[in-house]
C-alpha cells in the first residue's frame, strides 16, 4: 500500500472548518455511518476517527480505554475545547444526563430505576474487570474474583426484590 506524504495532524486541519473558538468546527470530509468524521491512517491501513485525532494533535496521546466525548454533541466537530477524555461510562452518563438515550420523553417507574441502579452497579464492576485487565495488574484474577461477586450479589439481589 501506498503511504500517505503529508502526516496525519497536518492532513486533518486541512478538512476541518476551523470558526470561532467556542463554535463547532466541522469535518468537512468523509463520515461514518453515525456521522463521526474518519481519515485514513498514514499508510492507508485504516480509517481513524477525526475528532480522536484532533485531540492527540492538540494534548498528546488518549490512554488506553479511554474515550473522547463531546461537550457539544455534534460527532463531526473537531474544536478540541469541546473534546474531553472520559470512560465508556462516563460516555453512558453523558448521554443519559443530555436526555441522549432511548427512554427520552418517558418516565421511568421506581421499579425501573431500582433495576437501572442494580444494573449501573453490575456495568461499574464489569468496567472494573477490564481496568484491572488493561493495566497488566498482576492481581487481575482477584480483581475479577471481586467483580464477580459483586455481581452474583447484585443478582441475588434482584431474585429478592421480586
Amino acid at each position: 500500500m501506498k503511504k500517505h506524504k503529508t502526516p496525519l495532524h497536518e492532513r486533518l486541519w486541512r478538512k476541518v472548518d476551523k470558526r470561532g473558538p467556542d463554535e463547532c468546527w466541522p469535518w468537512t470530509a468523509g463520515s461514518n455511518k453515525t456521522g463521526y468524521g474518519t481519515i485514513q491512517a498514514e499508510d492507508k491501513s485504516r480509517p481513524f476517527l477525526v475528532h480522536r485525532v484532533a485531540y492527540e494533535a492538540v494534548t498528546g496521546p488518549i490512554p488506553a480505554g479511554m474515550c473522547v466525548l463531546h461537550r457539544c454533541d455534534n460527532p463531526a466537530c473537531c474544536n478540541p475545547a469541546h473534546l474531553w477524555l472520559g470512560t465508556q461510562l462516563d460516555n453512558i452518563a453523558d448521554m443519559n444526563a443530555k436526555g441522549r438515550h432511548g427512554n427520552v420523553g418517558r418516565k421511568m417507574s421506581a421499579e425501573a430505576k431500582a433495576k437501572r441502579a442494580i444494573t449501573n452497579k453490575q456495568n461499574n464492576s464489569y468496567q472494573k474487570i477490564w481496568d484491572a485487565r488493561r493495566r497488566n495488574n498482576p492481581n487481575w484474577l482477584a480483581a475479577v474474583l471481586r467483580s464477580a461477586a459483586l455481581a452474583r450479589a447484585a443478582k441475588q439481589q434482584r431474585r429478592t426484590a421480586t
